[in-house]
């Protein structure tokens, strides 16, 4: 999955958090974090985050489906679902996350 934040530049005179690139760079920063810290909610864990190029974060779901989902794992019901719903639910905290940024515009 790639998720690129649009209509933002490090330039934008107009963006809510001023235009000075720092400001910019740790508004960047706490997305990310905030994007990060949902790989360890439960119901995300099969999602692994790939990279962050720019202002598009890279994540991916069944890569290696030994790694978190063996046959051995005691808790294998919480794994049984597809990994598509498994990236679209990740997507859908994404997108809470950046309303949250938006509307509480830390």
């Amino acid at each position: 999955m790639f998720a690129t934040i649009t209509g933002y530049a490090l330039w934008d005179e107009d963006n809510p958090y001023g235009n000075n690139q720092r400001t910019s760079l740790i508004v960047l920063n706490h997305i990310i974090c905030d994007f990060d810290k949902l790989l360890f909610d439960p119901s995300c864990l099969r999602v692994e985050k790939i990279k962050m190029a720019g202002w598009t974060y890279m994540a991916a779901c069944g890569l290696d489906p030994g790694r978190r989902d063996s046959n051995l794992s005691l808790s294998r019901q919480t794994y049984s679902e597809h990994v598509l719903v498994v990236l679209a639910r990740f997507a859908t905290k994404m997108m809470r996350v950046l309303v949250r940024h938006t509307v509480g515009q830390d």
